[in-house]
């Protein structure tokens, strides 16, 4: 393909190696779903926009994600402007021609895109860098440049003073891009051991939670059984006395019967009434028995009822809905939302469901916490108060400061004043968040 003095290609990675190569105008047709991909069907790929020079210098770079459906075409919400990153970037390392222009998670020139960028590797061992350089070195692209427009350039003189201190300044600027992206990677390593953290945290609290309610059911069921077991004793100790009160009374009538004749008859009494009552409980298991098992079979009838009108409404509600948002989606309309900690948020069609399901859940992960701190981090951000309940049974409440950013809030520590801090860490939001849910949920707006 002859360029005239730039050219455009994509690049592919996968676990930092180059797996597929194209032309920008090739790339334009598969956005505009003319080609799919089939190799990359139901993947979230890394890739790289580069320009090229007249010389086959890179001299800009653009790291951002891509996501395929399950056909291999490019999902319908991606709106990523690749030219528009490129034009505004700042410099990053030296690739032949001086610093190029770098567009990349940590150095993002639109903020509002930056989740949709990602960082090159730059250690020795895996150098995205290199990776392309040597790409565009073998030119497996066949790009060909019109000779004309590098037979007018000059030639190269040789370096000078300033060269020197311009090629100096490049080396500080490369590594401190190189020291930036490193920290970035660990910020994001110690904010997902964090949630990790917090959320095997939640989950232990959990199972001891549900551990105590089965230890005090056992209890109260083994105290049920024991005054049980003491009215049957009770019970069985009343007619003994009963019948030996009666014996008693018939050893002193002479003109009674003999003590054998009533051994006998109150062996045989007592034998009865043990069947009476066993018989009598007998009956009462078997009534219970029949009673749980026509409650299951109404709970299961109930239950399929149940999931046969969800399925009908979500049909209903899903058949004029997606008609919508299809042609919401095909207009290239997005949505956008906000919500405190995350600010305004942009939402595809495909994450509508998973918004309106559990907006808080969905804020939280995007936030990088889980859902129950996130609750208890805008009980925080709307009333910036210390939650330590008193003797009295009050709650403190002295002011405290007010932290922006969820990641950063700590039960027990950030909503608690200097005197009442425990250093506790438990992930249990210590209000109901569903007044506040309803209160701290900003307007959503629609973006055209």
């Amino acid at each position: 393909m002859e360029q005239a003095l730039t050219a455009e290609a994509i690049l592919f990675f996968d676990d930092h190696k180059i797996v597929k190569e194209m032309t920008y105008l090739e790339f334009q047709a598969i956005l505009d779903s003319y080609v799919p991909l089939h190799d990359m069907a139901n993947r979230s790929m890394g890739a790289v926009y580069v320009r090229i020079d007249a010389k086959y210098h890179i001299t800009g770079t653009v790291f951002f994600r891509i996501n395929f459906d399950r056909e291999g075409f490019v999902e319908k919400s991606w709106n990523v402007p690749l030219q528009q990153l490129a034009d505004k970037a700042a410099k990053g390392p030296n690739l032949g021609s001086g610093p190029i222009s770098l567009a990349c998670f940590s150095q993002c020139p639109i903020e509002w895109q930056k989740s949709n960028l990602w960082d090159p590797e730059m250690q020795a061992a895996s150098n995205d860098f290199h990776a392309i350089k040597k790409s565009i070195k073998n030119n497996n692209l066949g790009l060909v440049f019109d000779v004309d427009s590098r037979d007018g350039e000059p030639h190269e003189q040789s370096e000078s003073m300033d060269e020197e201190r311009t090629r100096t300044a490049m080396i500080i600027k490369e590594q401190r891009l190189r020291q930036k992206l490193l920290s970035t990677k660990a910020e994001q390593d110690i904010r997902q051991l964090n949630l990790d953290h917090q959320q095997r945290i939640y989950e232990y609290q959990q199972k001891f939670d549900e551990l105590t309610q089965e230890l005090e059911k056992e209890k109260q069921q083994r105290i049920e059984l024991e005054e049980k077991s003491k009215g049957q004793s009770d019970k069985i100790d009343g007619m003994r006395e009963y019948f030996e009160a009666k014996l008693e009374k018939y050893q002193q009538n002479e003109d009674s019967v003999q003590p054998e004749a009533l051994k006998e008859y109150y062996d045989t009494e007592l034998a009865a009434e043990s069947d009476r009552l066993a018989g009598e409980y007998q009956s009462q298991l078997q009534s219970r028995d029949v009673e749980l098992l026509f409650r299951r079979e109404q709970e299961s009838q109930l239950q399929q009822e149940i999931i046969k009108l969800k399925q009908e409404k979500q049909e209903l509600a899903e058949g004029s809905r997606d008609i919508v948002f299809h042609h919401l989606s095909d207009a290239g309309i997005n949505f956008v939302i906000y919500h405190p900690g995350v600010g305004h948020l942009t939402i595809g069609a495909d994450e509508i469901d998973s918004y309106l399901a559990n907006s808080i859940a969905f804020v939280a992960d995007k936030c990088g916490v889980n859902e129950p701190l996130y609750r208890a981090w805008l009980d925080h951000y709307y009333s910036p108060t210390c939650q330590k309940q008193l003797d009295n049974g009050h709650l403190c409440d002295k002011l405290v400061v007010q932290l922006e950013e969820p990641s950063q809030f700590i039960i027990g520590e950030s909503d608690c004043c200097a005197e009442h801090r425990s250093g506790a860490t438990r992930v249990v939001p210590i209000k109901s968040a569903s007044s506040a849910s309803r209160k701290k949920n900003g307007p959503t707006e629609l973006a055209l």
